[in-house]
């Protein structure tokens, strides 16, 4: 087995260590470097004897030198620096050194790389020029009166600007009226911030984001603007934003309808061409004996099919039409219902989409008060037949006695019920009685004149009675003529004269007659 020496296995450590190590004889040359170092420079076959100021990137060699050199013997310092690429490449790599000089004047370093590489201030500024030509930016300097100072990049032409046309323009007056004079002077006050603003330019409306930098720099003070056109990036945030919007408010809707269909007493369904159900929800369902989404699946013509309004009810806005009904889906249970067509992008109709709503204390209701309104009918029928009563009062002799206000309802009602009783009791005198008549007026003395006219055709003598003093009076003041009707004064003598008339053959009843005819006979004066 082979001993080796400490100083062995310390030279192994220098050579295979992963930091990179390097020493400089008391000149500054390389007379070592391991592994780590030649990889981190990228070309170490060609560092040893090289002074180590060569390796550095050009710009910093004079601090690199000044920083070594004033390292006293036995002394320590560390710095980074950029180590120069021997293969032009567009980055150079960047470390950090610790650097330790010996009493003899060696020196020992021993660094860490940076993975990342450092842009050489010249390519650093081609790129940057090259960008304001290419991208959609603009660079504007402003001094502190607010006279443009510079104006580079492509963003002016977009706005409808040549970069020079803004240089000697003053930045306040040029764009007056708009949000860009207050940032500038923020700027210049010293702040630094970045907004986003929108202007109108040939094109449309165009959105900016504008990075505002202070000119510290600058004995006099000003501002530099870097912008940027961020109008695409803007459209597509509104547009994310309106959908967005549009996806809450539809959100929204669902919710409300969705605690609707759960609190209240509807039903939410569709059915397919083959009107199969596809959707049920509601709190409606319940009446039905069902529970949400209990339908599915379920055919609508077969469950209704002794229902026959629902079922036509489907297949006609199968057929393309709008239908509001109210159907009984179950005993007791009524249900207003809309029914609307579901249709395809080409117009097809491919379903039924469904509303009901419980309609069953409105149906009850209604079905009440029609009862009311039809035993009111009757009600009123039997009053009307009571208000105008017909007493067969002896062998064909009728008579109708009125009580209250005549009007031409109740003429007309009496008028139909008076002739049905001629017909059918053969009668030949009709007796009216006005004893319980208070007014009588020119429109009551028509409807009078008119039922003893009808009587008449159907070959009846007419008498008229009971007409009181009052009654008597406002008939002469008013100059009414009552024509040929038979007057007596009062029901006992009209039904004297009929008796006697049928008796009497000699005497045939006349149609004779006006107010003071004699009591006891049928004498009529003319």
């Amino acid at each position: 087995m082979t001993t080796r020496s400490p100083d062995d296995v310390s030279l192994d450590f220098f050579s295979y260590a992963a930091t990179p190590m390097a020493v400089l004889a008391a000149g500054g040359n390389v007379v070592r470097a391991n592994a780590a170092w030649t990889e981190a420079h990228r070309d170490g076959a060609k560092i040893l004897g090289e002074p180590f100021v060569s390796l550095v990137h050009e710009a910093d060699r004079p601090e690199i030198a000044s920083k070594l050199a004033a390292i006293e013997p036995g002394g320590s310092a560390s710095f980074e620096l950029r180590l120069a690429s021997p293969s032009k490449s567009f980055a150079t790599r960047s470390i950090r050194i610790q650097a330790t000089v010996h009493p003899s004047g060696a020196v020992y370093l021993v660094g860490v790389a940076s993975p990342v590489g450092r842009i050489d201030d010249t390519l650093r500024l081609r790129l940057f020029n090259d960008v304001l030509a290419s991208a959609p930016v603009g660079l504007l300097a402003i001094d502190a009166d607010g006279t443009i100072m510079a104006s580079e990049g492509r963003l002016a032409s977009l706005t409808g600007y040549q970069p020079e046309e803004l240089v000697g323009a003053n930045a306040f007056e040029k764009w007056k009226g708009t949000p860009f004079p207050t940032q500038i002077k923020r700027a210049i006050d010293g702040e630094q911030f970045n907004e986003r603003s929108s202007g109108e330019v040939p094109s449309g409306t165009m959105y900016f984001q504008t990075w505002h930098f202070p000119m510290r720099e600058a004995t006099t003070g000003g501002a530099i603007l870097f912008t940027m056109d961020v109008t695409r990036e803007v459209s597509a945030e509104l547009e994310v934003t309106e959908k967005l919007a549009v996806i809450e408010k539809q959100n929204a809707t669902q919710k409300i309808l969705s605690r609707a269909l759960d609190s209240a007493p509807m039903v939410l369904w569709t059915v397919d061409a083959d009107g199969v159900y596809t959707m049920s929800e509601g709190k409606g369902l319940e009446l039905l004996g069902a529970s949400a989404g209990g339908l599915v699946g379920v055919n609508a013509f077969e469950k209704f099919k002794d229902n026959d309004l629902i079922s036509q009810g489907i297949v006609r806005a199968l057929g393309g039409e709008d239908i509001r009904q109210t159907t009984s889906p179950a005993e007791n249970v009524y249900f207003d219902s809309w029914y609307m067509p579901l249709r395809a992008s080409d117009g097809h109709v491919h379903g039924v989409m469904g509303l009901s709503i419980d309609a069953t204390e409105r149906v009850k209701s209604e079905l009440d008060l029609r009862q009311k309104l039809e035993l009111i009918e009757r009600q009123s029928a039997t009053i009307r037949a009571l208000a105008t009563p017909i007493i067969q009062v002896w062998d064909e002799v009728l008579c109708l006695p009125i009580i209250g206000t005549v009007d031409s309802a109740r003429t007309a009602d009496m008028m139909q019920g008076l002739l049905e009783a001629i017909v059918r009791e053969q009668a030949r005198f009709a007796i009216v009685d006005l004893t319980g008549v208070e007014v009588v007026d020119t429109s009551t003395a028509d409807h009078l004149i008119q039922l003893f006219r009808a009587a008449r055709v159907l070959g009846v003598d007419g008498i008229l009675c009971g007409i009181r003093p009052a009654v008597a009076q406002t008939v002469v003041a008013l100059g009414l003529e009552l024509g040929s009707v038979r007057t007596m004064r009062s029901l006992r003598d009209a039904l004297k004269w009929c008796i006697r008339s049928r008796r009497d053959v000699g005497i045939q009843p006349s149609n004779g007659g006006s107010f003071g005819a004699h009591p006891r006979g049928p004498t009529a004066v003319r």
